[in-house]
């Protein structure tokens, strides 16, 4: 659930202000303006799906009905996941992470010392 804030004449796409300020896209397939243009900067619920990035906000809605919203629709304010992150990244060293099984390269020599030897052979 949000407020239709952006409606397209020319694209598919619309975005969504949620209850907390933040926007999300979403794709209307087979859209009308014209009929969109009765929800404009209303409240409205989304059917569709969702497609998360990883830190588990949504990106965007691929929408497959919108209707305005009635009295009782608050309840789909909250995004299903709860914004839990997918995974939770960690800082990498050398033995961890890539670094652990691939190890430096191509060796061991400092950036100026790589930089030399490119300039001897160009």
């Amino acid at each position: 659930m949000g407020t239709l804030d952006t409606i397209s004449a020319t694209k598919s796409g619309v975005v969504l202000t949620l209850k907390d300020g933040s926007k999300i896209r979403a794709r209307v397939e087979d859209h009308d303006p014209s009929l969109l243009q009765e929800l404009f900067n209303t409240p409205v619920v989304v059917s569709g799906l969702v497609e998360f990035l990883p830190s588990g906000r949504p990106h965007v809605v691929m929408v497959e009905s919108i209707s305005k919203a009635g009295p009782t629709d608050h309840i789909f304010e909250k995004t299903p996941l709860g914004r839990k992150p997918v995974f939770t990244a960690k800082s990498q060293d050398k033995n961890s992470g890539v670094a652990a099984f691939i190890g430096t390269w191509p060796g061991d020599e400092t950036d100026d010392e790589l930089l030399a030897a490119l300039r001897e052979l160009g």
